[in-house]
């Protein structure tokens, strides 16, 4: 049995990965706002309290949305259940000037974390594989050269800014145009492969499609996975319709709390036959954001399924 909990990180993210058969295994993926603190900190203690270990806590990069959870936990809490940590953020400039957790700051959380004497793994890029019981990790972005020698950047474009939900999802795709995003710490952003029992899941962090699909085409090539964790809470200048076709998933996870940009959306439906999107927060309903030709053409026919989910469960041999 795998599960999957896509926590409730309002607009960051946090996932947890818990399997095993004789061995229980845990594997945390980036820790959620800092407002996600109490959350995580619930995710520790259920772990705890089954008297199990955090095998691998992951931070995907240090935008403050996936990585201030922890690191207003680890200042008061005891630490000694998390084994190891994947952290590239060692004195490695390719942060946003306007994040919170600025190099200085990444430097002190490092101090903090060998402090509390918990094996940390920086310098994590293509390439990097670990075994961890019965699964396999291995890494497909960044490259290395993105975490030494990537520029500090300001991220011009606003990702908060209008989407336009009111058009159909064949419009959007018929009028696409993918403009990728460039922002230093995204392009550093660790995406992975998690593999266990013939099941591939793609854990993609807010990596960029041309990243991930040079990674996959070269420690993948002609492999499919069973499920997406789409990059950067479903920003359409993360994802397009040539990664979609190369992961070859038809089950994808959206962790955010507010609206998703509808293109990313639209680039699901016309690249898959049907697909099933799992979400951690209903944001689709109260704003109308499928209007009667989606319905009509892929929700009312099971092309698309949307769900608000925070548990996927994969049962042993049975298919997703």
């Amino acid at each position: 049995m795998l599960e999957i909990r896509i926590e409730k990180a309002f607009n960051g993210e946090c996932i947890w990965l818990h399997f095993g058969e004789e061995k229980k295994t845990n594997i945390i993926i980036d820790s959620g706002p800092a407002m996600f603190v109490n959350g995580f900190r619930e995710v520790i203690e259920t772990i705890k309290n089954r008297n199990e270990k955090v095998d691998l806590l992951i931070f995907t990069h240090i935008d403050n949305d996936h990585i201030l959870g922890f690191n207003n936990y680890i200042k008061n809490n005891d630490c000694s259940i998390i084994k190891k940590i994947w952290l590239n953020g060692n004195g490695i400039s390719v942060y946003k000037k306007n994040q919170l957790l600025s190099p200085k700051n990444v430097g002190t959380l490092v101090d903090e974390i060998k402090k509390k004497k918990i094996f940390l793994e920086t310098l994590v890029y293509e390439g990097y594989e670990e075994e961890i019981n019965e699964a396999k990790l291995k890494v497909i972005s960044p490259q290395k050269e993105a975490l030494i020698n990537v520029a500090e950047l300001v991220d011009k474009y606003n990702l908060n800014g209008s989407i336009e939900y009111v058009k159909s999802l064949d419009s959007l795709y018929l009028e696409d145009s993918y403009d990728e995003e460039n922002t230093s710490t995204n392009k550093a952003s660790i995406a992975f492969i998690f593999e266990y029992n013939n099941k591939k899941i793609a854990f993609l962090g807010d990596a960029v499609a041309t990243d991930i699909i040079n990674g996959f085409d070269k420690y993948y090539k002609n492999s499919k996975v069973d499920i997406v964790k789409i990059a950067h809470h479903g920003s359409k200048r993360n994802t397009n319709c040539e990664l979609i076709k190369k992961l070859g998933a038809h089950n994808f996870i959206i962790s955010k709390k507010s609206i998703v940009h509808k293109e990313t959306i639209a680039r699901i439906v016309n690249c898959c036959e049907k697909s099933t999107i799992y979400c951690n927060y209903n944001w689709w309903d109260s704003v109308g954001y499928f209007n009667k030709n989606d319905k009509l053409n892929y929700i009312d026919n099971n092309k698309l399924t949307i769900l608000e989910k925070n548990l996927i469960e994969i049962v042993d041999g049975e298919d997703i």
